[in-house]
């Protein structure tokens, strides 16, 4: 069988601060038969080509992998240890699994993207190295606690990591999916440990980004599924 080019990361080797749960918030469910991070892998049925899911998990969450082959035994998952603390060091852990094409999502969030993720794929194979998943919320404030993007014209020119509620005036999107080639991922893992380590990048730091004037493709709704709030929204209106 022909080794698979495409890669999706979910990055589950948190600790889950925002919900509190006492066990792995990623099986929280939500809905009868379907856990938090259910919601992402169903986004995967419209991929066009075969493709891997390399899953980071950390110590004492084995449960995840129990539920993942209970429920998607069909799908080829690889499982990576987080060896170093924090987002980005989660993502180093996935470098040996990595793929030509590969695509960052979230295993807490819920998004209608109409064709959004085979676009990024579609984006990575004719030659960019990143593309951005992207929406723009109805609500501005929602910016200040999220990863802001200005996104102007398909392209993203400024990226900040919960810029707060002033300075969210300047974003006008939140990112929900990060698509990159294997070969830059050294570079873009090195951008965004810059980005969660200040919360902004410095100009000449945006620069030689890979994330900068990245292709935005626009996911129409999107929740962040990780907080209780907007959890609970979301079951009521999914369940009336």
């Amino acid at each position: 069988m022909k080794e698979a080019d495409r890669c999706v990361v979910l990055p589950c080797g948190g600790e889950g601060q925002r919900l509190e749960l006492p066990y792995p918030k990623e099986l929280h469910v939500v809905l009868p038969g379907k856990s938090l991070i259910d919601f992402t892998l169903e986004r995967l049925a419209n991929l066009t080509r075969p493709f891997c899911v390399v899953v980071i998990l950390s110590s004492g969450k084995d449960a995840i992998r129990r539920h993942l082959e209970r429920r998607w035994p069909h799908l080829d998952v690889r499982y990576v240890l987080q060896s170093e603390p924090g987002f980005v060091g989660a993502l180093w852990a996935t470098v040996p699994e990595l793929r030509t094409s590969n695509l960052l999502l979230l295993p807490d969030q819920w998004l209608e993207e109409e064709g959004a993720l085979e676009a990024a794929f579609a984006l990575l194979e004719n030659g960019a190295s990143t593309a951005v998943l992207s929406h723009q919320p109805r609500d501005r404030s929602s910016i200040a606690d999220d990863g802001a993007l200005r996104v102007e014209e398909g392209c993203v020119l400024a990226m900040e990591e919960k810029p707060g509620p002033v300075r969210a005036q300047e974003f006008n999107a939140i990112w929900c999916g990060i698509g990159f080639q294997g070969r830059v991922a050294p570079e873009l893992f090195r951008s965004l440990g810059a980005l969660c380590a200040k919360g902004a990048y410095s100009p000449e730091e945006w620069l030689a980004s890979p994330l900068y004037r990245a292709p935005a493709l626009t996911v129409r709704d999107y929740i962040d599924l990780g907080v209780w709030k907007r959890l609970v929204a979301f079951q009521k209106r999914s369940l009336k």
